[in-house]
């Protein structure tokens, strides 16, 4: 059972706006990371042969970045997930 403080970090977290790219609640947000364990991870999704193919995770989103634009330039419709 978890105890009380892995709650509350659970329960800020899940109240975070993800759409306030302000510097305090970035700063908010990895504060509260350091506790989960976990970060951002991120991968890109791309259509091949109707089929959707996921490529390996990455830990920033400029090397997704970088996988995106090769995709792109071989043909494939591409897009970044972000977990």
């Amino acid at each position: 059972m978890p105890n009380i403080a892995e709650q509350t970090i659970k329960m800020q977290i899940s109240t975070l706006d993800r759409s306030d790219k302000s510097q305090v609640n970035i700063q908010k947000a990895r504060h509260l990371l350091k506790f989960t364990g976990r970060a951002t991870q991120y991968c890109t999704l791309f259509l091949k042969n109707g089929k959707e193919i996921r490529t390996a995770w990455f830990q920033t989103r400029e090397r997704a970045k970088q996988a995106l634009d090769i995709l792109v330039a071989k043909g494939f419709q591409s897009m970044i997930y972000t977990d």
